[in-house]
């Protein structure tokens, strides 16, 4: 055992020299994908996010050069100067591509991001100028504190007046709560308004009634109604589905069936149902269920407790996902994200069982507004393929 552990050390050594020389090789003659992956395979993630920078100043595409900024950050050693400056070129690139003002709703939250990565870093300059376009004065003039500009600090606190700048910033809470909404980010408006409306020592009349009329039109699931391309379905999400008569994702109220009764899930990239040990059982043609059993072995229908039928296939619609029919009602199981057949666009059950829909092509939109790429969704949203298009998803009612 003791030669082979030698073995295996000297293996290792002398393979990431290997890679360690390839990688060198490579960046020598300008193939920085080929070296990047060389230094990581010679455990130097540092020269590999000193690559990646090198390659994200010669790549011309934007969105790819932003994508390899965030490789570096995020490769780079915690506290290493490479990694500090990989946020900083990713930041300020960011930035820059805003443009000038006035910026859309979605663009000053994107400012608002890579102000707060400037000012983590220690850019306080460069911070500032990001919460000046986001038009954040308490980001800017916190920004400006960090940089030791006092001047401009003084400049921009005297500015207003303490009983202008507390009006100011209700209204400004309250544009940015909506601003929030408008582009999607639900969550982020509905957490932001519950926190003005916990620690306001006054009534905050406008966030308020914001944030009840968030919590009432929420997406929650696991059981939803949607309408793609007007044709309603009723979606159960949740990485793996329980049937019972008072427990679990969907609940079915006869006494044949257990509190818990049946299991559908993903096994080793296998979908398969499973008896939760019931008291009456679940039977497939006749014979008792004793062991998981894969979807695509069925062919045929379930009984559970020996009464209730249930059927479940593969969806002819949705990619991935199966047709449940159980009780007089049909669902779609998609058993993860849902694919819905529209380009890229997914909905995705979040930590929280807020409804998401993740996806740029086409472009989601509602009532004209472009939505940001991972949109939380609302009871009532009507959302279309690009601006001017139809409807092509509609969040009927949570079930």
């Amino acid at each position: 055992m003791y030669v082979a552990t030698i073995v295996g050390f000297f293996d290792g050594l002398f393979g990431k020299g290997k890679a360690l020389e390839r990688a060198k090789k490579a960046e020598l003659r300008g193939d920085f994908g080929a070296a990047v992956e060389e230094y990581v395979n010679a455990a130097a993630p540092a020269e590999a996010a000193r690559v990646l920078l090198l390659r994200a100043a010669s790549e011309p595409d934007i969105r790819t050069r932003l994508t390899l900024f965030a490789q570096a950050a995020r490769l780079a050693p915690e506290g290493s100067e490479t990694r500090t400056e990989a946020r900083r070129r990713r930041a300020t690139f960011a930035i820059a591509l805003l443009g000038d003002p006035p910026l859309s709703p979605l663009a000053r939250h994107e400012a608002r991001e890579a102000a707060a990565e400037l000012e983590a870093i220690g850019d306080g300059a460069e911070a500032a100028r990001a919460f000046r376009l986001a038009g954040d004065k308490e980001g800017e003039a916190r920004a400006l504190m960090l940089a030791g500009d006092i001047d401009s600090l003084e400049n921009l606190l005297g500015a207003e007046a303490d009983t202008r700048k507390a009006s100011e910033e209700k209204k400004r809470v309250a544009h940015q709560i909506e601003e929030l909404i408008s582009v999607g980010l639900r969550r982020d408006a509905y957490s932001l308004a519950t926190k003005i409306v916990a620690e306001s020592a006054t009534s905050e009349v406008a966030v308020e009634t914001t944030l009840r009329a968030l919590r009432g039109k929420r997406a929650l699931g696991p059981r939803v109604k949607i309408a793609l391309l007007g044709r309603p379905f009723r979606v159960l999400f949740g990485d793996e589905i329980v049937i019972g008569r008072t427990e679990g994702t969907l609940l079915v109220p006869s006494q044949a069936i257990s509190r818990r009764h049946l299991q559908i899930a993903r096994v080793r990239g296998k979908v398969t149902v499973r008896d939760l040990g019931s008291r009456n059982g679940t039977r497939f043609r006749g014979l008792p269920l004793a062991a998981p059993l894969e979807v695509e072995a069925l062919g045929g229908e379930l009984k559970l407790g020996g009464e209730v039928p249930l059927t479940i296939a593969p969806s002819p619609l949705f990619p991935g996902a199966y047709e449940l029919s159980i009780a007089g009602e049909t669902w779609v199981v998609p058993l993860g994200p849902l694919n819905i057949g529209l380009g890229d666009w997914k909905m995705v059950l979040g930590v929280d069982d807020w409804l998401e829909l993740h996806g740029t092509t086409p472009s989601p939109a509602i009532g004209g507004l472009s939505m940001h790429p991972a949109t939380t969704l609302l009871v009532g949203d009507a959302l279309t393929a690009g601006r001017d298009g139809e409807t092509a998803l509609s969040i009927v009612e949570v079930l």
